[in-house]
């Protein structure tokens, strides 16, 4: 290759690296309708689309807005779709419900909240008799009008003395009750004074809660807030307010923020209010807390985009973006719409920009995603649509995608956007590789220099370690490079698909095994040129096809009878002139105590080393106690048959304490294993069930996380072992050659839990009782996912293939605070859901 042809390529993979990533639509969303990633149905077909959406805490998706009725004027009408992007017919009728205030009204809705019991309010106003009013209906949570609430579910706010209010704009939920913006114009001084924005809570019942505010209202005068954020302490308010001209008024942004119990913070910019003074057609969209109280927002400003943060007193934050805002212009025209702040503290916000192809204009969206600094980060945030949308508001979901309504102005309509790039892997290819490979090196490169692991599809042929490939066995395997999915990464994987020869010769079978048991050994690769002579120097074991000429095969049973001995098996391998090509030996490990009972024979010698450097001298888990077990001379004990055992759930989570008697000041080491398949060995890797050291006499070790696998039921082996010179890994089940340390065994009941039961309660501080939310009955050969909600229905924590280890922190780590949240439990078809209280 010339060298300048090579340049143009380094710089044309950088080039590809680098360049963003357009956003796509999630074709798994609505799989099945046209086009996938899209769900769109109808009322009437005339002036109607999803205005507002929402999401319930357990992903279903709300969408209202209004449809023309024909003569009759437009209704409120609404949707729920489920996860998967697909009508929820258990809703309304059949997914969809109509509601009209009356049948000279003229409905249109402009917000929606959940309340804490699942109900579904919907905010708006009503023309009747050339009038404007506000209205709030009330749904169940199966989509009817819950008529238990204001006048047989219509609730007519009116609230102020001075003029009647004229429309709700906006509902959250507020811990337990409804937080509600509204206003009243004057439309004769519209442009001197414009509107004012009206704000009240809802009690559960429905009734104005009069200790918020003033008597139960504040008024701000003059300004058009009818945004809303929300944290602990504090409730924003964002809009536009007039700058009278003189021949027309100009809107300029602002944000009023109010105490959690309504009454006006004065501490927060001038008395309250953040107001931006140029003049200039500028008004926000949307609004969003940090976690340290400051306060991002997105808006336009003439034709642009904009995006802004404000310090927590109210002061613009001048190392955000450049000097606190960051406006964009790449389309003809831009509308920011809708604001979130992410768990890794990143910004992500939505667009409607209009782009100009000929002589058409279409709306495409535009996402953004910020650094917390308010820096347009490189390799792919600042990302447009591949596809014409125009935009209402948008929800983020569990998984960090977007659900944007589309306002498309003849439907209702919404869209599944992946908001995470997907990267690409490079592979590099692996050489041929047979049972006596040395370690190989594992090489794939993964764009924007993101980490890749990697992991084998069968680990008793390959298993992988950091970036090496070891060899185990002989036969195909798959590795996987990939990329682990985050906020803002999709999972990447590329596999290679290998074969792992034999090598020339070698003998496969059991090392270990017990007394009253025939084994099978054979050497791999057969050859059908050669004859195989085989021989066992140990006493008291028979090879059952011992050099008879019509039986010299590559194979041989061996039956160990009640006194035989270890030894070792050796074969002798000749061509057809006699010569020898190989010898083979194989040590072989004879049990002599093996237990005949519910559970397989142990596999560890009975005295293989003494103990005296260190030994377990009391073991505890569950009600299964042994506090003086000591130390029996031989560096093994089997306690299977002692009656010492206890019974241990599937899925559940215990705390093991050990007391470990060592010489001088080592650490102590200790590991515990369970034979799950019931096979004699501990050899499977997920038999190694936890490890840990300390430097005291008393170890505890936690959390002990009991496999959920129904097949699993039944007696079990369970090892405990101890040692000083280092921590137990999962191929250290038997106490080698050498090693000062002890061996124990004992018999435990693994049970089955018959149906999903979760825990009101769970006490996270590390004292080994109810440290963690413990699911029972789960069936882990189905996929589960467990979502963790506040009381203001954000999420906390979400995990899919959940294993019982939920101990209070979020997926960033930070702990919870005291409290109870509300759970979503899914395994397979089976959904629990309920509320958990968390304490310290």
């Amino acid at each position: 290759m010339h060298k300048s042809s090579f340049l143009t390529l380094f710089y044309f993979l950088i080039v590809f690296y680098s360049i963003a990533q357009p956003a796509t639509i999630d074709s798994s969303f609505n799989k099945a309708g046209s086009p996938p990633g899209i769900f769109q149905t109808r009322f009437y077909g005339k002036e109607e689309e999803a205005r507002m959406i929402i999401a319930q805490p357990d992903e279903k998706v709300v969408m209202v807005g209004a449809s023309l009725n024909g003569s009759k004027g437009h209704d409120f009408t609404f949707v729920r779709i489920k996860p998967d992007g697909t009508l929820d017919e258990s809703f309304a009728s059949k997914g969809k419900g109509i509601f009209s205030v009356s049948d000279t009204t003229d409905d249109y809705p402009e917000a929606v909240a959940i309340d804490k019991a699942g109900r579904i309010l919907i905010g708006g106003y009503f023309k009747a008799s050339g009038t404007t009013l506000p209205v709030i209906i009330r749904l169940t949570q199966d989509g009817n009008i819950d008529k238990t609430f204001g006048k047989e579910g219509k609730l007519f706010p009116d609230l102020t003395t001075k003029k009647k209010m004229t429309s709700i704009h906006s509902l959250k939920r507020q811990g337990d009750k409804i937080l509600a913006v509204g206003s009243y114009v004057d439309s004769i001084y519209l442009y001197i004074n414009g509107p004012t924005t009206v704000v009240f809570r809802l009690n559960d019942d429905g009734t104005i809660d009069r200790t918020f505010g003033s008597k139960g209202i504040t008024i701000l005068d003059d300004v058009a807030c009818y945004q809303i954020a929300l944290n602990e302490t504090s409730i924003a308010l964002g809009g536009s307010y007039p700058m009278p001209l003189k021949t027309e008024s100009v809107t300029n942004p602002i944000v009023a923020m109010l105490k959690s119990d309504g009454t006006i913070n004065t501490t927060f910019g001038d008395k309250g209010f953040y107001q931006r003074t140029v003049v200039a057609e500028e008004m926000i969209a949307d609004m969003a807390f940090q976690k340290d109280g400051k306060l991002v927002t997105v808006g336009q400003v003439r034709d642009q985009s904009v995006i802004m943060r404000l310090n927590s007193n109210g002061k613009i934050d001048s190392t955000f973006a450049t000097a606190g805002r960051l406006v964009n212009l790449i389309a003809l025209k831009e509308k920011g719409k809708s604001i979130f702040v992410l768990p890794n503290g990143k910004i992500l916000a939505t667009i409607e920009a209009e782009y100009s192809d000929g002589n058409f204009t279409s709306q495409r969206l535009r996402l953004v995603k910020l650094s917390e600094k308010g820096e347009i980060e490189s390799f792919g945030y600042d990302q447009i649509s591949n596809f014409s949308t125009s935009l209402n508001n948008s929800v983020l979901t569990s998984d960090y995608n977007l659900i944007c309504a589309r306002a498309t102005g003849y439907d209702f309509s919404v869209v599944k956007v992946k908001t995470k790039i997907m990267p690409s892997i490079r592979f590099l290819d692996l050489p041929k590789l047979n049972i006596a490979s040395a370690n190989t090196p594992l090489v794939a490169y993964a764009s924007f220099n993101l980490p890749v692991l990697f992991k084998s599809s069968d680990v008793n042929v390959a298993e992988t370690k950091d970036t090496l490939l070891i060899i185990t066995g002989a036969g195909p395997v798959t590795i996987t490079a990939y990329v682990e999915a985050s906020i803002d990464y999709e999972v990447a994987k590329a596999n290679q698909a290998i074969i792992v020869s034999p090598a020339a010769e070698f003998l496969v079978g059991k090392n270990y095994t017990s007394t009253k048991k025939v084994q099978t050994y054979a050497v791999i690769p057969y050859n059908g040129e050669y004859s195989y002579e085989w021989s066992y120097s140990g006493e008291n074991a028979y090879l059952l096809n011992n050099n008879q000429i019509s039986d010299s095969t590559n194979k041989v049973n061996i039956y160990f009878s009640d006194d035989a001995v270890e030894g070792t098996l050796t074969c002798r391998i000749y061509d057809k002139q006699g010569l020898v090509k190989a010898i083979l030996r194989k040590e072989i490990k004879v049990v002599e105590d093996a237990t005949d009972g519910n559970i397989r024979e142990n596999v560890c010698p009975k005295s293989f080393a003494l103990c005296y450097a260190t030994h377990i001298n009391s073991f505890r888990i569950n009600t299964l106690k042994s506090d003086s077990s000591g130390c029996q001379g031989t560096g093994y004990t089997d306690f299977t048959e002692s009656g010492r055992t206890t019974d241990l759930f599937l899925g559940n989570v215990y705390t093991a304490d050990f007391e470990i008697s060592a010489i001088g000041k080592s650490s102590k080491y200790v590991g515990i294993w369970i034979d799950y398949n019931n096979d004699g060995d501990f050899d499977e890797a997920d038999e190694f069930v936890n490890a840990t050291f300390g430097e005291d006499s008393l170890v505890s070790m936690k959390p002990i996380i009991i496999k959920n696998s129904k097949e699993y039921a039944g007696s079990r082996r369970l090892r405990v072992r101890c040692r000083t010179n280092g921590r137990f890994t999962s191929s250290d089940a038997c106490i080698l050659s050498g090693e000062a340390g002890e061996t124990e065994d004992y018999m435990v009941t693994l049970k089955v839990e018959d149906a999903l039961e979760a825990p009101e309660i769970i006490t996270p501080n590390e004292d080994g009782k109810n440290d963690y939310f413990v699911i029972r009955g789960v069936n882990d050969k189905a996929d589960n996912r467990l979502d963790i909600f506040d009381k203001w229905g954000d999420i906390k924590y979400s995990c899919a293939n959940y294993l019982n280890n939920w101990n209070g922190k979020t997926n960033t780590g930070a702990q919870v605070t005291e409290g109870t949240y509300y759970y979503v439990f899914k395994n397979g078809a089976n959904v629990l859901k309920g509320f958990v209280e968390v304490k310290y």
